[in-house]
């Protein structure tokens, strides 16, 4: 007898026996005694094959394809595995990605837990480099140049997915624990010994051998060690499928999150670093020998330049421009352009620096630009190449979140502002006539200090702008503050060449001829922005003086006490030599600007443009007066036939 007539049980196989299908002919051909086949029980046929070398073995179960080695013998290869109690999942459920996917990374996965906990550490195992979760905003996926946030939340749930779908490759490198695998190989050296015994014996005799008992029960204890092994494998499959419920998906990135969150402020935080499509610009500074100062002085000079890098997902970096950069590409027909249309050298180097220093996170000059003209004289034209050129870099807002006597909820949200975050230059254009500056928000979103704002739905985030402002129209949005702090930061250009009729031609014809020039206005938007980091900004006094007018026509009051209000002297003891009611100035203002076809202000704003500009008041019982002035030229007001003539009031003393 040998020792395929063991009847000794042999834990998760024999219940396995009845469901098995042997190949006898292909089997045959390496049994040892091929005539006592027809007399083998089925638990002796199961056992003969662990004993044969190469058998072909077919379970009518589907299964996964394995190379587990069976219970008893470590290393015979069977080909599929099940019962009627714990089927795996169809071979046809396999994730079509499995050759891609490193078998380091399925066996460290196959050892986290079976919760959402260890879920959401295979998401990370699979695809952590590929997912980033920005805190009040959501999911952001990297797209091989930059970090994504349009559809980020929906690529992280599908990627959640395919993490489930992989739970069923762990059973395939799930391992025995060490005392499961001590337990199988003492069971092959045991089955090796009860073979000599049974040599040396006879089959009959070896079964009453104490020693090839104790070595049949280290056999047994091989097949439950090799039989839960095997359950854990079927346990993972299964887990697998219902990983893919959407309680555990939504868990799964949740437990995810806290490994991949940053802060908004993380994102594009390099403010020298500009993306491309074949890379990242870097604008670098050097330091090299100074060539004024005198020889080994040893005196240096910074001086910048740009380089290109490859993409980084540690950059953070989450817009790419729709460009390449290629070194020494010109853009003449944009050029000539930009030359026709803005004659003047000066004023057209300046817009180079302004608009290449917005290629930079830089937000030290704290001012914007206000391109204007009465139309067709191609400065839409200029912004729209810029803000193609700059992709999502640059960021388009209505010019009434800018505008308007409308006061933003401290509470409530402000999705304009909210996607400016990451911007480099933000675009407006076209305000109506007569809008008023928002001056408040203009400082807030130019002078580089955190803000508060938050989308719709969402909870407020702080982000600090690293925008620069590019504003254009045809007519001039109002500023009513005279102090420095808003008149600082405006930057004035007035684009004076008007295209004649014949010579219009619409947009996209336009840009049809500039956009295969876009490496070259690439490089010349660089070429501005080496210029801003080696020289500064340099305002012209073109500029300051387009600006210096603007802000005349802006000050009406300004204008009317240079007009009409004269200083005089105080008494030698301080008392006032002059007065003038506070009515009786804002009368004087009212009818100067009718003369001089201004909109009156209201009677409080002209009051506080006063006191701005230093004047003096105080308060009798008649009411406020201003101190130490009186009127001058002050044009007749506009009268109605029932008026009765004006009587101008005294020079020194005017009537309260």
């Amino acid at each position: 007898m040998t020792i395929s007539q063991h009847q000794g049980p042999i834990p998760g196989w024999d219940d396995r026996v009845e469901h098995a299908e042997l190949d006898y002919e292909a089997w045959a051909a390496h049994a040892p005694h091929p005539a006592e086949l027809e007399e083998l029980t089925p638990h002796e046929l199961i056992c003969r094959w662990v004993e044969s070398e190469e058998p072909s073995f077919h379970y009518s179960l589907t299964g996964v394809i394995d190379d587990t080695p069976h219970p008893t013998q470590r290393g015979a290869p069977y080909e599929r595995q099940g019962n009627a109690d714990e089927l795996d999942p169809a071979e046809d459920e396999r994730p079509e990605d499995e050759e891609e996917i490193a078998r380091e990374v399925l066996i460290a996965c196959s050892q986290e837990p079976q919760n959402d906990t260890g879920n959401g550490a295979r998401l990370l195992h699979h695809f952590g480099t590929a997912l980033l979760h920005v805190r009040n905003v959501g999911w952001y996926a990297w797209a091989g140049t930059h970090w994504e946030n349009e559809g980020g939340n929906e690529m992280a749930t599908r990627r959640a997915h395919r993490t489930a779908e992989r739970i069923l490759l762990e059973a395939d490198v799930m391992t025995a624990a060490p005392k499961e695998q001590a337990a199988i190989d003492a069971a092959s050296q045991a089955r090796d010994a009860m073979g000599a015994i049974e040599k040396a014996k006879g089959s009959v005799d070896a079964r009453k051998d104490q020693h090839w008992q104790m070595l049949s029960r280290v056999v047994e204890a091989g097949a439950e060690a090799q039989a839960a092994l095997k359950g854990r494998q079927i346990a993972r499959r299964k887990y697998s499928v219902s990983s893919g419920n959407a309680g555990k998906v939504r868990g799964m990135l949740e437990q995810a999150l806290p490994y991949r969150a940053v802060k908004i402020d993380a994102l594009d935080a390099d403010p020298l670093a500009f993306n491309v499509m074949n890379g990242t610009l870097r604008f670098v500074c050097d330091e090299v020998p100074d060539p004024d100062a005198p020889d080994h002085s040893g005196k240096m000079l910074k001086q910048w330049r740009v380089e290109l890098t490859k993409h980084r997902r540690g950059d953070h970096i989450t817009k790419v421009a729709p460009v390449e950069y290629i070194a020494g590409a010109s853009a003449p027909h944009f050029e000539a352009a930009i030359k026709r249309f803005l004659p003047i050298q000066p004023v057209r180097d300046f817009v180079q620096r302004f608009h290449g220093y917005g290629l930079t996170g830089m937000v030290g000059e704290q001012c914007f630009v206000f391109s204007y003209g009465t139309g067709a004289n191609w400065k839409s034209t200029f912004v729209e190449i810029v803000a193609r050129i700059m992709g999502p870099y640059c960021a388009t807002i209505n010019f009434e979140s800018l505008s308007g006597d409308h006061q933003r909820s401290g509470s409530g949200p402000s999705p304009d502002l909210a996607r400016l975050p990451g911007a480099r230059l933000v675009r407006a254009s076209e305000p109506e006539r007569g809008v008023q500056f928002k001056e408040a928000l203009i400082k807030s979103l130019t002078g580089g200090e955190p803000m508060l704002v938050r989308s719709l739905n969402k909870e407020f985030f702080e982000f600090r702008p690293t925008f620069k402002m590019v504003l254009s129209g045809n007519h001039k949005p109002e500023i009513g503050g005279v102090d420095h702090g808003i008149w600082r930061r405006v930057k004035f250009i007035p684009w004076p060449v008007t295209i004649a009729d014949h010579e219009r031609r619409p947009m996209d014809e336009v840009m049809g001829e500039i956009w295969p020039e876009r490496a070259g206005i690439l490089n010349w938007l660089i070429a501005g922005a080496l210029e801003y980091l080696n020289g500064g900004l340099r305002t012209p006094t073109e500029v300051t003086d387009a600006t210096a007018e603007y802000r005349d026509e802006m000050d009406p009051v300004g204008t009317f006490v240079g007009a009409c209000v004269h200083s005089v002297p105080s008494k030698p003891d301080g008392e006032p030599r002059s007065v003038v009611s506070a009515r009786a100035m804002y009368d004087a203002f009212a009818s100067w600007a009718v003369a001089n076809a201004v909109r009156p202000w209201k009677e409080k704003s002209f009051a506080t443009a006063m006191s701005q500009k230093g004047f003096t008041k105080d308060r009798i019982a008649a009411g406020v007066r201003y101190l130490h002035v009186k009127l001058k030229n002050v044009p007749e007001p506009a009268r109605r036939r029932t008026d009765e003539p004006h009587q101008p009031a005294g020079d020194d003393i005017a009537p309260v």
